[in-house]
């Protein structure tokens, strides 16, 4: 009875039937307000800045808890090869050229990824590490979400032949 009003006081929702704790929540947002310290440069975050880190911290529990696991169902969840492709120039990840970009041209900078994979090796904070691993979750999610979108598109893919018939009974 208490362990169940105490579990429901520490719960802040659910996902995919999940119930997610404040406790796991608390420590998500922790993890990504340090990914955007080492993305933005700076510790202090305004009120909307630290709302918007918290939404990201939700969302990443979203693909951990919904979307990943039936991405991996699925088999659309990027294949090793695939990843080790994004990351060394055979196919560039969306996510990859954008976080990598030449500031001035807005084109991807192979040089910038270089640079990073350098200095993070150097960074003893660990902080570097952590804004890596966040890119690339980030780069594999956006590659299974887009294989995800290609193969529901193709399968609504309507014919002549159906659009004709459709017309007919119409």
């Amino acid at each position: 009875s208490q362990s169940i009003f105490y579990a429901r006081k520490n719960r802040v929702g659910e996902i995919d039937g999940s119930s997610i704790g404040y406790v796991e929540y608390s420590n998500r947002i922790d993890a990504m307000t340090r990914i955007y310290q080492t993305m933005w440069g700076r510790e202090a975050f305004s009120a909307e800045e630290q709302d918007m880190v918290r939404e990201m911290a939700w969302q990443s529990m979203v693909m951990d808890n919904a979307f990943r696991p039936g991405f991996e169902k699925l088999g659309v969840y990027p294949t090793a090869k695939e990843i080790e492709d994004m990351m060394l120039d055979v196919y560039v990840s969306p996510v990859i050229s954008r976080v990598f970009s030449n500031p001035e041209t807005g084109q991807y900078d192979p040089a910038a990824l270089r640079d990073f994979i350098r200095r993070k090796d150097m960074d003893e904070s660990g902080r570097m590490q952590l804004l890596w691993e966040y890119i690339q979750e980030q780069a594999n999610d956006e590659r299974a979400t887009s294989k995800f979108t290609n193969l529901v598109d193709k399968a609504m893919l309507v014919t002549d032949l159906e659009v004709e018939a459709g017309v007919k009974e119409a």
